[in-house]
């Protein structure tokens, strides 16, 4: 719950959900702020997992967390092998989540992704594969 919302009250200012509660606006009361934390807090919002994850829109403070978090649900569905782009710019993304790939036993494997696939600009990493338990017989 550590990302910033906007809230309007006479002048815009950005609070954490988890900091909303703490301020008083006479135009919205405690039911608002829970239907708010609600709608918008991390857990409510579900995103098919897919074999690419885009990091372009995500500020490089929320890279770890998220990676570790998409890897981790990623070998939960299967999936094991995919594409993280971060874009060529000047490599400081790209040194980031090599490093936190480094950091996960899941990961078997990465390197650059092939041209037609973004080059240097996204990472291709290898999951080791899940063992999903075998269904118990009875």
């Amino acid at each position: 719950m550590g990302t910033p919302c906007p809230i309007a009250c006479q002048a815009m200012r950005w609070v954490r959900l988890d900091e909303l509660s703490r301020f008083t606006f006479p135009e919205a009361d405690q039911k608002i702020i829970k239907e708010l934390e609600r709608d918008f807090s991390p857990s409510a919002i579900e995103f098919p997992v897919t074999d690419v994850l885009d990091l372009h829109t995500f500020h490089p403070r929320d890279v770890r967390p998220l990676l570790k978090d998409f890897l981790e649900r990623c070998g939960e569905e299967g999936i094991d092998q995919v594409r993280i782009i971060h874009g060529k710019g000047t490599g400081t993304l790209k040194r980031i989540v090599h490093g936190i790939l480094k950091g996960i036993p899941t990961v078997k494997n990465f390197y650059d992704a092939p041209e037609g696939a973004g080059g240097w600009g996204a990472t291709i990493v290898e999951l080791v594969p899940t063992q999903k338990p075998p269904p118990h017989n009875r």
